[in-house]
């Protein structure tokens, strides 16, 4: 193991010392967008991490996929469900685990789609297309 001389020493030193300070300058700044975000959109908690502050939805990109094809099938199994989006043009993962996972989570959370028992879902009747006997 080599020790360095002291001008590398002091040459490394003053680099790192350089690297804190701009550092702590992109900290300041950093802290001060997000003071500025929480004072923008005050459901944001100001004391988050810069990582976490993002637009809270509950919309899911997926919702308008399987809603169009519920409302064109009145019922579907999942796995079903799942390959007439794909033919839409939903973007699935390719994991047929996950895209279950994924889709399930979403239509269970949303009030807009009734689970009928064994995977099987159905647009709830608010969200139903009207009958074609109905009149307007």
């Amino acid at each position: 193991m080599r020790i360095p001389d002291p001008g590398e020493i002091e040459s490394r030193r003053a680099a790192l010392l350089q690297k804190i300070a701009d550092a702590r300058e992109q900290l300041s700044q950093l802290d001060e967008w997000v003071k500025i975000t929480a004072a923008l959109f005050p459901a944001i908690k100001a004391d988050v991490g810069v990582s976490e502050i993002r637009e809270r939805s509950k919309f899911s990109p997926l919702v308008p996929y399987a809603e169009t094809v519920l409302r064109s099938a009145e019922k579907l199994h999942i796995n079903e469900l799942i390959l007439r989006m794909i033919d839409l043009g939903w973007t699935s993962t390719g994991d047929r685990k996950r895209d279950l996972k994924n889709v399930y989570s979403c239509l269970s959370g949303n009030r807009r789609f009734t689970n009928l028992g064994r995977n099987v879902w159905t647009l709830t009747k608010e969200m139903a297309p009207a009958s074609s006997t109905e009149e307007w």
